[in-house]
C-alpha cells in the first residue's frame, strides 16, 4: 500500500521591490510593470511586497518562461 504524502510550503515574503526584482531576474522597473498588470505585488508602508509563490502563480499564467 503506498502512502500519500502531502507538502507544505512555507510562505516566501519578498520585503521591497528590490528584493522582487533579484529573486526573478528582472529589473524594479519590470516589478512595477507587473503590478500594474495585476501581479500581486503590494504596496505596504511604502514599500513593495509579494509572495513568491503567488508571484510564481500569477507569472506561469501571465508571462512566458523567459521572462522570470
Amino acid at each position: 500500500m503506498t502512502q500519500d504524502r502531502l507538502f507544505t510550503v512555507a510562505p516566501l515574503h519578498l520585503r521591497s521591490k528590490s528584493e522582487i526584482a533579484d529573486t526573478f531576474g528582472v529589473s524594479r522597473e519590470t516589478v512595477l510593470k507587473w503590478a500594474r498588470e495585476g501581479a500581486p505585488v503590494f504596496l505596504v508602508a511604502k514599500r513593495y511586497q509579494a509572495d513568491y509563490h503567488a508571484m510564481v502563480e500569477w507569472l506561469s499564467k501571465n508571462k512566458k518562461i523567459k521572462d522570470f
